[in-house]
């Protein structure tokens, strides 16, 4: 006769890690299955069309106007030579001399001390002087539409001193961008935009920046 276990007898080892193992993976897939299930009623697309936009709400006035005129732009700023410059055109300060240089449609450059604003007439060039640049070693740099570069220049508008090259380029209305060098006043033709050249600026490399005013988006 086969004999009952002991009530002190130990259970099967592998039985009952088998039993956990298929519990827990029946656990897992009903998980499984009931997060798919979820997600799947979750996540349903509709078609639907567009409803119109009324045409009255397009020929409504904006709730928003801005204003031709903001007021507050100059707000706090301090006006230097008001009634003094006429028509000014380019300005440029000089850090050492605390003074702003401003070309006039009238040919003069003036000279507008900052600490008290006292503009002086500085020189006139007979011409009309646009862009200004300041030298090295504080010297003025014009570009005078009428006078500069002796023909060689056909309506300087602006002008760049590169220190480090000791060339100074400025741009013209024919499309060129001349280089003329300091030492000796020697005229290049550097680069034409095909354009109209007006603003330049000189990069930290030595790169050249140029506002045109028909190629530049």
């Amino acid at each position: 006769m086969p004999e009952s276990p002991s009530p002190n007898s130990q259970p099967n080892l592998s039985t009952t890690t088998e039993t956990t193992a298929l519990s827990w993976r029946k656990d897992l897939l009903i998980t499984l299955v009931c997060t798919i299930a979820i997600a799947l009623l979750l996540v349903h697309y509709d078609n639907f069309d567009a409803a119109a936009y009324p045409d009255q709400e397009l020929a409504k006035k904006s709730v928003f106007e801005v204003p031709r005129v903001n007021s507050r732009v100059l707000h706090g700023s301090d006006k230097i030579g008001e009634g003094q410059l006429l028509g000014p055109e380019d300005i440029v300060y000089d850090p050492k001399l605390g003074v702003i240089y401003t070309s006039c449609v009238d040919g003069w450059i003036k000279r507008v001390r900052v600490n008290d604003s006292m503009v002086e007439d500085w020189v006139n060039t007979g011409g009309r002087p646009l862009g200004l640049a300041l030298g090295h070693s504080g010297e003025i740099y014009v570009a005078d539409a009428y006078k500069i570069g002796e023909g060689q220049l056909l309506g300087p508008e602006d002008i760049v001193y590169d220190p480090k090259l000791g060339v100074i380029y400025t741009s013209c209305v024919d499309g060129w961008i001349k280089r003329v060098r300091v030492n000796d006043s020697m005229v290049e033709d550097w680069v034409n935009t095909g354009g109209r050249p007006l603003g330049l600026a000189l990069g930290h490399s030595g790169e050249i920046y140029v506002a045109d005013a028909y190629k530049v988006s």
